[in-house]
């Protein structure tokens, strides 16, 4: 498969893991589907805080049951920030159990990007409807423009 470079424009150190999928601030190789990704995406997923100064954009393409190629555009007030790159998830592990904002439970499957320097995750709940963020890092390293983590972000 074609690959293109592509970089990414955050504002802490470089990651890299031993395929080169994924990395913040640096150039990677990364599929070229992901190039194309705003404009053929199977799910956008919107969150935008109630002042209106920060809106998250979550794009996901479907590699197959195993694989999303995904990509984050986050613009808050005093920052902006992109992330992409392709997560995993296990089919032999049970799905994990989150809930909505009104404490009902509901069925999502994690995709994980994982390193020695950060653990991001994607759970996209069953119906594809909405998806939480999950990311920690290893490293103590302030987010100069962090994610919107841990909130229910809706399918478009």
């Amino acid at each position: 498969m074609t690959s293109f470079i592509f970089a990414f424009h955050l504002l802490f150190s470089s990651f890299s893991n031993d395929n080169g999928i994924f990395s913040l601030n640096s150039e990677v190789k990364i599929p070229q589907e992901s190039q194309e990704i705003e404009t053929n995406y199977d799910n956008l997923y919107i969150f935008q805080s109630q002042e209106r100064d920060v809106m998250q954009k979550l794009y996901v393409k479907y590699i197959d049951s195993t694989k999303i190629d995904f990509k984050i555009d986050l613009v808050r007030m005093n920052c902006q920030t992109e992330f992409s790159g392709v997560a995993l998830t296990d089919l032999n592990v049970d799905s994990e159990i989150d809930e909505d904002e009104d404490g009902n439970a509901y069925m999502a499957t994690e995709f994980k990007l994982e390193t020695d320097d950060f653990f991001f995750a994607i759970r996209i709940s069953e119906d594809k409807e909405k998806v939480k963020i999950l990311y920690v890092k290893t490293k103590e390293e302030v987010d100069k423009c962090p994610f919107i983590l841990d909130k229910l972000i809706y399918s478009e």
